[in-house]
């Protein structure tokens, strides 16, 4: 058998497939360019000058027309992509990249400003409501991305880098506009509720299943929840220094201890109020014990409800490192709010009133902040030089051996010896200043409610 022209016949065996691919190709990108010029005329036909996704014929107009011909593409991308699996011939591979770039080219053309759209719609509808707008707008992308997957798979089998980069860029149209929004948000209870959505309803609920069509959805949920964050540990700084140490406090705030007097004044009412209804024993129970947990809550200076109710959003919002080091900076401040309060207290009534104010409401803070004692630990460790400074005075005792040839040489002993021992300890470092404050404080009233019985004896 003669090869002498074998190569020739490649060549034209090569030009034969590249022309093949050219068809294919100009097929299916004249079968896109088609379709997107028809669905483009039919939003400029329409009364509406941009069909927005709330419509009920916008699944339809982007989605449904759109596959008209993706039994017939497809078909042609399966040959391709088997080929491009068993030869990784180049041209293959030029070919089907180029149909994907078309594929993705094509709904560029009008799905981006129509998603565009339909966001600036919701931020509209809820400008008053950065929740909902956030809830709405995650879960309208959410299921953009799933009908752009699914019609995606309509054409092709292979997923692709620019089809991967094309959800990106429509998640990053949510992004750019809620950041803004999310950024002026001064409120710190709107952001620990923006906080929750985005970490337990989307990232956590939504998630579950893990899915590579929601890859890029996760990705800037992410981003946008740690804008979140950020936001919430700034506005939160903000919160403490202003509202909790540096609280301007009313006449009504410091009635210590006119208030505790009126608790009880009101608990007797109510005792002798069941007492004179015994048959509704079980009614005045249940009233009695609400009442009561009212006024208690009632009773606390208001930086000690401020502080455990920002303690408790903090809590559940961010992580645990960021959780500590804000935490204690809380805590501190809410303690020097209740020194001042008492300070206040004790020039309008007695020293005793104020330090029993101090203890009372030091001793609150212990027991509400005990449900996060477990995040409160922190490790400190501890270095013992105690063998170095041995080791250096024996040198300075020896200084006979500092030339010696043998073991007994003072300074191969010193560098022999010269070691320190490290220890490493957990403690509750948020517990130790309100325990300091609470156990000064009680030895203070201790001492001075002594002496005062002791004069009352002897006189």
């Amino acid at each position: 058998m003669n090869h002498k022209e074998s190569a020739s016949y490649v060549q034209i065996v090569l030009q034969v497939l590249r022309k093949a691919l050219n068809i294919i190709k100009a097929y299916t990108i004249n079968s896109l360019t088609n379709v997107t010029s028809q669905i483009t005329q039919s939003i400029q036909e329409s009364p509406d000058p941009v069909i927005k996704f709330s419509a009920d014929n916008a699944y339809t107009m982007f989605y449904s027309r759109f596959r008209i011909n993706s039994s017939r593409i497809k078909t042609l991308m399966e040959q391709l992509e088997h080929r491009v699996e068993l030869n990784n011939q180049r041209d293959y591979e030029q070919a089907l990249a180029d149909c994907h770039r078309c594929y993705i080219q094509q709904r560029k053309l009008f799905i981006y400003q129509s998603v565009a759209n339909a966001i600036d719609e919701l931020v509209h509808k809820y400008q008053r409501d950065t929740s909902s707008l956030v809830r709405s707008s995650c879960s309208f992308i959410i299921h953009l991305c799933n009908d752009e997957t699914q019609l995606y798979k309509n054409f092709f089998n292979r997923t692709s880098v620019l089809f991967e980069q094309f959800l990106e860029e429509l998640c990053l149209i949510l992004y750019d506009r809620l950041r803004p929004i999310i950024i002026h948000v001064v409120h710190i209870e709107t952001l620990a509720e923006l906080c929750s959505i985005l970490k337990t309803e989307i990232l956590m609920d939504n998630m579950k299943t893990k899915s590579d069509n929601l890859s890029a959805f996760e990705s800037v949920c992410s981003q946008l929840l740690e804008d979140v964050q950020e936001r919430f540990v700034y506005r939160t700084h903000i919160y403490i220094r202003e509202e909790i140490l540096n609280y301007n406090c009313s006449p009504g705030d410091i009635s210590y201890p006119e208030k505790l007097e009126t608790m009880q004044q009101i608990s007797e009412k109510l005792r002798a109020s069941q007492s004179a209804s015994e048959s509704d024993s079980s009614l005045s129970d249940s009233k009695m014990s609400r009442l009561s947990a009212q006024d208690q809550h009632g009773m606390w200076y208001p930086t000690l409800r401020r502080t455990l109710i920002c303690l408790s959003k903090l809590y559940r919002c961010l992580d645990r490192k960021i959780f500590e080091g804000l935490a204690q900076e809380t805590l501190s401040m809410c303690i020097q709010s209740l020194i001042k309060a008492a300070e206040l207290i004790q020039k309008n009534k007695t020293k005793s009133d104020s330090e029993l104010f101090l203890i009372k409401h030091l001793l609150i803070l212990r027991e509400q902040i005990s449900p996060f004692s477990n995040e409160f630990s922190v490790a400190e460790v501890q270095l013992d030089f105690s063998k170095i400074r041995d080791a250096a005075f024996s040198l300075m005792h020896k200084r006979n051996g500092f030339f010696r040839l043998n073991r007994d040489n003072a300074f191969l002993d010193f560098l022999l010896n010269v070691t320190y021992t490290s220890s490493k300890t957990s403690s509750a470092s948020v517990k130790g200043p309100e325990l300091a404050k609470l156990r000064d404080f009680t030895r203070v009233v201790l001492k001075s409610q002594i002496k005062v019985q002791v004069r009352a004896k002897d006189f």
